[in-house]
């Protein structure tokens, strides 16, 4: 009878918990790299999925719905919460300063995926025409905040 109420207990706490994180997880905001400030929160934009996006000056955003393409770099088109693309050619050196730092804090992390862009943090490659360094943001599940990914394709306009 006592094991009955210790498991019983056990579970409503085990619930309770449950419904806190995932209340927690709604009001979580992603956060990008600023190179001056170090992390700041991504802006709240009404009408975006899930009302997050990044915020990363120099970068142009892309609609999600035309993100189909990003399933070729291992990411999953329904976790895509936000895309963004810097589309001048030349070394890293002569990116903005944020898009920089971001791309730096996604290699450091392990989130810089391709050759092309990670000979771009190494400075031993280029952004050629035609090609974009986009950056990804992932939703990662409901107790994680979301990823940001980058990666080297060709330009969609």
């Amino acid at each position: 009878m006592q094991y009955i109420f210790i498991s019983s207990g056990l579970l409503i706490a085990l619930y309770v918990s449950f419904k806190f994180y995932k209340q927690n997880k709604i009001k979580q905001t992603p956060f990008v790299e600023n190179k001056e400030t170090g992390l700041v929160p991504a802006q709240q934009v009404p009408g975006s999925p899930q009302g997050k996006r990044l915020d990363i000056v120099g970068t142009i955003a892309i609609p999600v719905v035309d993100g189909i393409f990003v399933s070729a770099f291992g990411l999953q088109k329904n976790k895509l919460i936000d895309l963004v693309h810097y589309a001048k050619k030349g070394a890293m050196d002569s990116f903005p300063e944020d898009v920089q730092g971001c791309l730096r804090s996604c290699y450091s992390a392990g989130h810089a995926l391709g050759l092309e862009t990670r000979e771009l943090v190494r400075g031993t490659g280029l952004l050629q025409e035609g090609y974009a360094l986009y950056f990804a943001l992932i939703d990662q599940g409901l107790l994680v905040q979301p990823q940001i990914t980058a990666f080297v394709g060709k330009t969609r306009e």
